[in-house]
């Protein structure tokens, strides 16, 4: 018998599924890797999804300032969380995803208070006196900011 096929046998015997990387370079037949075999430089399509990423990620900032000048901050805050509950709400519903809220509404609540609700209040109101491509830096910055804060807390 060939070595793969005893270690096909092997797997299906163990109830083991074939180890697999959650993060490929690239997807066969789909999307070709992102540098060439034995390569340390970027492709182009590495830099173009990395301008891409920029632009995206800055273009809501640049719109928040654009709507301060004219409207209260707070009304923008609002906006923007109600255009991702009209958006998202119906997906989560048509999915299910709601019927385990039940008992959890105050928490749920609680996060969405701290975790949307005040810092796209304080984003708004902060866009009136900072520039907006200040802010998406600063934005971008807090993933780094708590993975640094969290070693002070003994999370590892």
């Amino acid at each position: 018998m060939p070595e793969n096929s005893a270690r096909h046998l092997d797997r299906i015997a163990c109830h083991q599924t074939p180890e697999r990387n959650p993060f490929p370079d690239s997807i066969p037949g789909f999307l070709p890797p992102i540098t060439s075999e034995g390569s340390t430089s970027v492709s182009w399509r590495a830099w173009l999804a990395f301008v891409a990423l920029g632009i995206i990620w800055g273009i809501p900032y640049f719109f928040i300032k654009l709507a301060v000048q004219e409207i209260s901050p707070f009304v923008v805050a609002w906006g923007r969380i109600m255009l991702a509950t009209l958006i998202l709400l119906p997906i989560a519903w048509r999915r299910g995803a709601l019927r385990s809220l039940g008992a959890r509404k105050a928490a749920v609540c609680a996060f969405a208070t701290a975790e949307f609700v005040i810092p796209f209040t304080a984003i708004s109101i902060g866009e009136r006196w900072i520039d907006s491509s200040v802010t998406g830096i600063l934005i971008a910055a807090v993933p780094l900011t708590i993975t640094l804060i969290s070693r002070l807390f003994g999370v590892a």
